[in-house]
C-alpha cells in the first residue's frame, strides 16, 4: 500500500521536481514491541537510515533486515508483482 500510494505521488508531482520517498520498516524497539519475537531496531537509527536514502534521491529505503527479507520473499513468489509492493 505504502508502494502503490508512494508511487502515485512520484507521478502527480513529477513536473514539479519533488522526491517522494517511501521508507518500510519492520519493527522498532519500543515500548510496543517489547516482548515480540520481531527483532527490532534501535529507534534512533530509523531517521538516519531515512535520510541517508532521501540524500541518496531514493525512491525507496529498506531499513531493517528484516523488511529486506520479507520483500525478498515475496519478489519470490509466483502471485507478487512490483506494484503490490
Amino acid at each position: 500500500m505504502v508502494r502503490s500510494i508512494s508511487d502515485e505521488l512520484r507521478r502527480e508531482l513529477a513536473g514539479q521536481r519533488a522526491l517522494v520517498t517511501s521508507v518500510h520498516l519492520g519493527a522498532a524497539d519500543t515500548a510496543t514491541t517489547n516482548g515480540s519475537h520481531v527483532p527490532g531496531m534501535a529507534p534512533a537509527d530509523v531517521p538516519h537510515a531515512a535520510l541517508d536514502g532521501i540524500e541518496a534521491d531514493a525512491f525507496e529505503v529498506v531499513i531493517d533486515e528484516f523488511t529486506v527479507m520479507a520483500k525478498a520473499s515475496l519478489r519470490r513468489s509466483s502471485s507478487w508483482s512490483e506494484n503490490d509492493a
